[in-house]
Parts: C-alpha cells; sequence; structure tokens
C-alpha cells in the first residue's frame, strides 16, 4: 500500500510545539480543535492581509484598510466546539464566507 503525502509538512520547530501542544491537551479531540482553531485563524488572518494590502503593523503604501481587533465566535464542530477570532476591519466588513456559513454547525470540518 503506498504511503499517503502529508498535506501539511512540519518543520523541527511546528513539530516540537505539535508535540508540545498534544503533550497539554490530554485526548485527541481537545487537540483536533485547537489545531483546526489554529489552521483557521491562520486562513482568515492571511485573508484580512490581502484585503487590507499590508501585514498586522506593517507599513506599505499600497495599504488599503488597516485591522481593528477580532471578534471571537465558537463553531461548532464533530470534533468539539473551535474557538475562533475573525479579524474586524476598520473601514468595511470582513466575513469568512467561504469558510463559515454564518452561525452554522460544521460537521465535515474534520
Amino acid at each position: 500500500m503506498p504511503q499517503e503525502e502529508s498535506v501539511l509538512r512540519l518543520g523541527r520547530d511546528e513539530a516540537l510545539e505539535a508535540a508540545r501542544l498534544w503533550q497539554e491537551c490530554g485526548d485527541a479531540r481537545e487537540f483536533a480543535c485547537r489545531v483546526l482553531g489554529g489552521v483557521m485563524n491562520a486562513l482568515m488572518d492571511s485573508e484580512a492581509q490581502q484585503m487590507c494590502g499590508a501585514g498586522r503593523n506593517e507599513r506599505s503604501d499600497g495599504r488599503e484598510n488597516s485591522r481593528n481587533g477580532y471578534r471571537p465566535r465558537s463553531l461548532k464542530t464533530a470534533v468539539g466546539d473551535v474557538e475562533l477570532e475573525i479579524p474586524k476591519l476598520r473601514h468595511g466588513t470582513y466575513y469568512p464566507e467561504g469558510m463559515l456559513a454564518r452561525w452554522s454547525r460544521v460537521d465535515t470540518s474534520v
């Protein structure tokens, strides 16, 4: 049987951080919730940076908007509640429509 290639490759530091998180969590469900939340928060941060035209606290001539904190949201999944931080923008709105349906349960997220 061929070995499946990993979708996510971890460097040494990331692998050590994942091992530390595994030890801290105590069970697979909590670990899955924390990892899923971390990945989703990173994706939302990346989308917000693209909308702003610059990274957080970064000065840029191409900046079109700026960040204005986060909006907390708990997402119910099959493995448990995932705590998310949805970025807020100074002008306009941001909501990760492609990732989250408004106020819904995500059963197929993991």
